[in-house]
């Protein structure tokens, strides 16, 4: 992610310099003495246009210009020449139009600075029947833009028959489009605010368990508390109130991908190149043959004493590090069939049996006694403080953490330890997220209202805002979605409103809009033609914000 920020008055500068060229051409042409003068004024204001649409050019400027973009639109580019060229899987060539695109980018950097959206109204994915807390967009080989959801059940809301015990995950997949405009035609509806249906879903729950006798505790501590999807896998981690943390395989995707590829052995006609086609087929699919979406647990993650409010997965070290309210960091290693995209083809086993488990490789604490401060003032000692967020840099060696005892920590990985523990807050830790691959800046947010940027190395802290500001009265700032290259960030609060702010100056640009109740969580997709920001709330609704 570049420092800099984007040269966006390049374009306009440009823009003005070919009227004022054109206008000059102009003129010289009207005093013209004769044809040959004429022709040749022509091919120099030609040859002025074509260097100034040159993809080469702005090829060069949309890299300097976006650099975080850049490599995405040339990996997306270069994917869908692909699709459509089964027979040369080695062909790694890239027609990239920079001139439109570099426009596009502009235009939509422009958006977030200012707060255009599509369209005022969000589009809303209803249905839950409690607090949505668990939420994520998904990518290969999901179709791209596919929303997997996670709430628990409010007791008032579960049926008298059903026999679950509190959670549920719902599944919204658009067929090719990724833009809400795309999205209501594709699934109908009316009003300002559309809502569409999911395309399938479960009710993740112990079986044997009667409802009526669980308690209103029970209830609300049985549903998905996160999800998370294991980078380029059907695979996802999903963390739940009852300190359970489960691998999680979606059927639909998994065994479309293997009859695909001839039955997943991956020997076949076609090797890699064959299991990279029928991810792409599998990404493909549409509505109509993806209902019937469905969840099976691949693997028991052990060892949590505690509910995990967040996840994070490194694919190439297959690290799987966990934050517990217990108060601890758990690291796992990953089993190769988890990350490798095999899809349990070498571990299947008969229906019916326990998925296998893993227990955590390392467990970290922070050994600092936590202080607790009563009403009157006096202080006590307690155990340790629930670690509520947690974030690492790409190449793990660094990790950056949030607790409950309102301090930002930061880890050496490699000696396991606390090197540096950060003051500011006055409120517990909602989130943590890195604003560099290196995690040299952070931005934290927390129940005191504040967001605060960090500087890692020289352990400062570089800025920080009243998200709400609202007078005398704290709103707590809880979910975070962070645009790719870390200039802006949407935060959702308790005063029901969604914000976006600018992480380099960290002030308050504009509010997006509102839910019907305090907001839980947001998330960001971002690689598509459109940015689509995807917010929960208590009110028991996901939420759909389009900047275009």
């Amino acid at each position: 992610m570049g420092d800099d920020a984007p040269t966006s008055a390049y374009l306009e500068q440009l823009t003005e310099e070919l009227v004022a060229t054109k206008s000059a051409l102009a003129a010289i042409c009207r005093e013209a003495s004769s044809k040959e003068d004429l022709l040749s004024l022509a091919a120099v204001n030609k040859s002025f246009h074509e260097v100034a649409h040159s993809e080469h050019v702005w090829d060069r400027l949309f890299e300097q210009d976006f650099p975080y973009f850049y490599g995405n639109l040339v990996a997306r580019h270069r994917r869908d020449r692909r699709a459509v060229s089964y027979d040369d899987p080695n062909d790694s060539g890239v027609n990239v139009p920079w001139f439109t695109e570099y426009k596009k980018r502009h235009h939509r950097e422009r958006c977030w600075e200012t707060g255009n959206l599509s369209r005022k109204a969000p589009l809303i994915l209803g249905g839950h029947l409690g607090c949505v807390f668990g939420a994520c967009f998904l990518g290969a080989p999901f179709t791209p833009g596919t929303i997997c959801t996670g709430a628990h059940l409010d007791r008032t809301s579960v049926p008298a028959a059903s026999s679950s015990s509190g959670g549920e995950i719902k599944m919204w997949l658009p067929n090719r489009g990724t833009t809400i405009e795309q999205l209501v035609r594709e699934y109908g509806g009316s009003g300002d605010e559309e809502s569409i249906p999911p395309v399938g879903g479960v009710q993740a729950i112990p079986e044997g368990m009667d409802v009526e006798t669980f308690t209103k505790q029970e209830i609300a501590r049985a549903g998905v508390l996160s999800l998370y999807q294991l980078p380029g896998t059907a695979q996802i981690a999903c963390t739940t109130w009852k300190s359970g943390v489960h691998i999680l395989r979606c059927r639909a995707v998994a065994e479309e991908v293997e009859q695909r590829d001839g039955g997943g052995d991956g020997e076949g006609k076609g090797g890699n190149a064959g299991r990279k086609r029928m991810k792409r087929a599998a990404a493909d699919q549409n509505q109509e043959n993806s209902k019937g979406y469905s969840f099976e647990a691949v693997l028991e993650v052990m060892g949590q004493e505690g509910p995990c409010s967040k996840t994070f997965v490194d694919k190439k070290s297959r690290i799987l590090a966990l934050p517990s309210y217990d108060g601890a960091v758990r690291l796992y290693l990953l089993p190769t069939w988890i990350t490798d995209c095999s899809e349990i083809a070498e571990e299947e086993r008969e229906d019916g049996a326990e998925a296998p488990k893993i227990h955590p490789s390392s467990t970290l604490f922070d050994d600092a006694k936590l202080e607790i401060r009563g009403e009157d003032g006096t202080t006590t000692t307690g155990t340790r403080a629930p670690v509520t967020a947690l974030t690492m840099s790409d190449d793990c060696k660094r990790m950056f953490t949030g607790s409950n005892d309102t301090l930002v920590k930061l880890w050496d990985m490699q000696r396991e330890e606390i090197v540096h523990r950060f003051e500011g807050h006055e409120g517990f830790i909602w989130n943590v997220k890195g604003l560099d691959a290196d995690l040299n800046t952070a931005v934290s947010t927390s129940t005191d209202g504040f967001a605060r940027r960090w500087d890692l190395r020289q352990r400062t802290c570089a800025g920080s805002i009243n998200v709400c500001a609202h007078p005398g009265n704290v709103q707590a700032v809880t979910g975070v979605a962070l645009r790719g290259n870390g200039y802006h960030m949407a935060v959702g609060s308790f005063d029901n409103n969604v914000y976006v702010l600018d992480t380099r100056m960290m002030r308050r640009l504009y509010s997006v809009g509102r839910h019907g109740d305090k907001v839980c969580r947001a998330h960001l997709y971002d690689k598509g033609d459109s940015d689509l920001l995807m917010t929960t709330g208590w009110d028991r609704t996901v939420r759909l914000w389009q900047f275009d």
